[in-house]
């Protein structure tokens, strides 16, 4: 499982199935950007196609093997979108964020796009999700609640929007829960490399005072935690 699968689960069907659809839909998007109709070639052409040009020999006879210089311009463009396809990144690898908000739509955040769509979330929806994440004992993660979010599967974690009830000048509880982020976990090998060599004295050994400040989602938290 990736790390949108964790998230997945606590979602209600319908969610799920609307995410899934767009997902697929944009992953599909490099063939349709490009106007070509791929589904009409079968695999047996594409596959004679790899043949083809790993030969040259046999891409002298392609006029014996096919009937027009189109069509074999056609599924070169093919093979070459197939390619570019398998190297770019899948769209469920960019998503960031899920965010519900009660009687509002819902948005994805995928790499530097906030994507708002027509599905609207019910707040039937939002408790629902709700009590899946605290496995349907909210009382058991009043403290996670107070500061605002509960840690999930995975790593990730969901941001919770309510009213606070104060006292003493401290959250000791939050109610009519109205919003939900979750923010999807993941993994930026070697984003600090550029950064070692001013952060640590190699001939002391030691680490230089440092003060790491960027905009938001510029992954602040994973180059610490790599050289924590």
């Amino acid at each position: 499982m990736n790390e949108l699968d964790f998230v997945l689960e606590y979602l209600p069907i319908n969610i799920k199935k609307t995410i899934s659809i767009y997902l697929d839909k944009e992953n599909n998007n490099i063939f349709s950007k490009n106007n070509i109709d791929y589904t009409k070639y079968n695999c047996t052409e594409y596959n004679n196609l790899n043949d083809i040009c790993e030969s040259k020999t046999e891409y002298n006879n392609l006029n014996d093997i096919y009937e027009s210089k189109t069509k074999y311009n056609k599924l070169n463009d093919i093979c070459e979108l197939k390619t570019e396809s398998q190297k770019a990144p899948n769209n469920t690898e960019l998503v960031e964020e899920i965010r519900l908000r009660s009687n509002k739509p819902l948005i994805l955040k995928i790499g530097q796009e906030t994507i708002v769509m027509e599905y609207i979330i019910t707040q039937q929806e939002l408790l629902q999700t709700f009590d899946k994440i605290c496995e349907n004992s909210i009382y058991s993660y009043k403290r996670q609640i107070c500061e605002g979010y509960i840690t999930i599967k995975g790593g990730n974690r969901v941001g919770i929007v309510g009213s606070g009830v104060i006292e003493n000048g401290q959250v000791i509880n939050v109610n009519y829960i109205s919003s939900l982020n979750f923010r999807i976990a993941r993994q930026k090998i070697g984003c600090s490399n550029q950064l070692i060599e001013n952060l640590i004295d190699l001939k002391k050994g030691s680490i230089y005072n440092t003060l790491i400040i960027s905009p938001p989602r510029r992954r602040k938290n994973n180059i610490i935690k790599r050289y924590n």
